[in-house]
């Protein structure tokens, strides 16, 4: 008797599948906060029946990237100050935390690294780059902790926070000029053995995104009422 072939895409893949798009559009930036989701929409849109479309979107709404509404299409879900402070609190403390394991790990060659990545920081004036590199910088401060699950979570954390900056971050050339300030002070006491300056100075920093980012927050709401 010949066996039965399993099915081409099955429900549980397609769903995998579609949730996960739907997750990198909404990191990415590519669906905005506020924007309704449609599920006819969807559906057409990555070739599947409502059903994974559904299951998506209830998977996402419990990680809290999306919003559903009992008779009207779910949103992605959009972030207010509180929710955005409580955010950079969290990322503040395991970044520190993160700092403060890798600092004796540090070599010569990751201290060169990092002058090196932050050089090429300060050098860049494209405000989306300029972002990318700072995220790099804190990549490879924190590498040297050997805690994958910690530097898992910060990268999560970065993750909840960066799907946002696309409509709501405002970086313009104070502010960049303000960030490399703040990044110059952390990188050098970092790869100087400072431990007390680099928390100081990371704390800074990490605050100091926040109060950009909760006044893009702020002007984007005022410009919808």
């Amino acid at each position: 008797m010949a066996l039965l072939s399993p099915p081409a895409d099955p429900p549980s893949t397609t769903t995998q599948r579609v949730y996960l798009a739907l997750r990198r559009d909404i990191e990415r930036g590519v669906l905005a906060p506020g924007v309704p989701l449609d599920l006819t929409q969807l559906a057409s849109q990555h070739a599947v029946s409502k059903i994974p479309v559904r299951e998506a979107l209830r998977q996402l709404d419990a990680e809290g990237l999306v919003q559903l509404h009992p008779r009207r299409p779910a949103t992605v879900r959009t972030l207010d100050g509180q929710a955005l402070h409580e955010l950079y609190e969290l990322r503040v403390l395991l970044e520190i935390s993160a700092l403060k394991y890798a600092m004796p790990q540090y070599t010569e060659a990751h201290r060169a690294r990092l002058q090196g990545a932050l050089h090429q920081l300060l050098a860049q004036q494209d405000p989306s780059r300029w972002a990318d590199h700072d995220a790099r910088i804190h990549d490879m401060l924190y590498a040297p902790a050997d805690r994958p699950r910690l530097l898992s979570w910060i990268r999560q954390l970065r993750l909840d926070v960066d799907r946002y900056r696309v409509t709501h971050l405002m970086v313009t050339p104070r502010v960049i000029e303000r960030q490399n300030h703040e990044m110059s002070e952390l990188v050098l006491a970092a790869a100087g053995g400072d431990a007390s300056r680099a928390v100081a100075a990371l704390r800074a920093h990490l605050r100091g995104a926040m109060r950009v980012f909760i006044r893009g927050v702020q002007a984007a709401q005022q410009s919808q009422a």
